[in-house]
């Protein structure tokens, strides 16, 4: 199906309508989206984004904020209210562009993920700027994927200290993993652990560095433990990261505070002087303290750890979910009952088709 993009010479240099057009061939061949096309309403909304766009594209460059910028909200909500679709990073990892759209602010995560990973001596960190919430979630879900990976018959035991009730009980339900919520502290917790970790059960332990109460774990106990048993540390730093990792050497140890590493607890494992207290970790929640709740949070892990999942996509529930869409879209007002029954007709027709 062939589209020429009508312009005028306010449209001269609309690069938004037309890498918007241009993505046309990955459309849903749908009334409702077909009729995009020659919808003036839609060039008026592209030519307002393009417009916020310019003005973005103008700007002096910053120093990076974990704040977004108002501009990239206002171009996102413009799009948002017309009911177009609109890109932010998607679902993806820094690395993980979708081509059909150009505009992505993926490089600007990716320096973060590097220069927050440089801090705790990993140089080719991987992960991702969210919340601190969706962090540990991400975190934890991590070193399950290469528990999974390196000892396939072994189902790791969730351990918490002080970190928030929330994350830990969260990660047991979501992730499907046995939680134990210690009562003790850790350096009380040796012979619980020993007998919950029998025979040779590896064991998830979260811990904070400051959790919302001011409380934080005890590391240089769960270090001690750490030599003895299978554990596998996942840090949550969503308040302190910054603080902790941008001290000087001097005022670290004047102050009696740990150095932080992130380190993949299957390769390349170093040793750390036990003069300096060290908290090694496999993944890391990092974040300051910030002026909004949650506050976002960049989560590290070593590029390697966690088993990569294939992607498929499922045609029927793909159009499944686009059904919603259109669903939700009559119920705001944005697609008359008429289309709506027929891509609902047509939906139907391909799911039984498919089944």
């Amino acid at each position: 199906m062939s589209f020429r993009l009508d312009t005028d010479e306010t449209d001269y240099n609309n690069v938004i309508a037309k890498s918007f057009f241009a993505s046309r061939p990955w459309w849903y061949d749908e009334p409702v989206i077909n009729s995009w096309a020659t919808d003036q309403s839609v060039h008026k909304v592209l030519h307002h984004v393009n417009n916020l766009y310019q003005q973005w594209r103008r700007q002096p460059e910053g120093p990076f904020s974990p704040f977004s910028d108002s501009l990239w909200a206002e171009t996102a909500n413009v799009q948002r209210d017309a009911g177009l679709p609109w890109h932010n990073n998607n679902l993806n990892l820094p690395e993980e562009i979708d081509k059909s759209w150009p505009f992505h602010f993926k490089e600007f995560e990716r320096h973060v993920v590097l220069a927050k990973g440089a801090r705790v001596d990993d140089f080719d960190a991987a992960g991702y700027i969210c919340n601190s919430i969706e962090a540990n979630q991400y975190g934890i879900r991590a070193i399950q994927q290469e528990l999974r990976r390196q000892m396939p018959n072994s189902q790791p035991l969730l351990v918490a200290g002080c970190i928030e009730l929330s994350v830990s009980e969260s990660a047991s339900h979501l992730f499907g993993l046995e939680l134990l919520q210690l009562d003790r502290p850790w350096k009380h917790a040796r012979g619980l652990l020993e007998e919950r970790s029998r025979p040779n059960r590896p064991m998830i332990v979260i811990a904070s560095l400051g959790n919302g109460h001011g409380e934080m774990d005890d590391f240089e106990a769960i270090s001690e433990l750490a030599k003895q048993l299978p554990i596998y540390l996942h840090v949550d730093a969503s308040r302190t990261f910054d603080y902790l990792t941008t001290m000087s050497t001097a005022d670290r140890k004047r102050l009696a505070l740990p150095r932080l590493v992130l380190q993949h607890p299957f390769e390349d494992v170093k040793s750390y002087d036990d003069a300096e207290p060290t908290i090694v970790a496999a993944t890391i929640v990092g974040a300051g303290t910030n002026s909004i709740s949650p506050p976002p949070a960049v989560v590290l892990k070593p590029r390697t750890l966690g088993t990569p999942s294939e992607m498929t996509v499922d045609s029927a529930l793909d159009r499944l979910v686009f059904a919603k869409c259109i669903v939700v879209a009559c119920q705001t007002g944005r697609c008359s009952r008429k289309s709506f029954n027929t891509v609902k007709s047509r939906l139907m027709h391909r799911l039984v088709r498919s089944i």
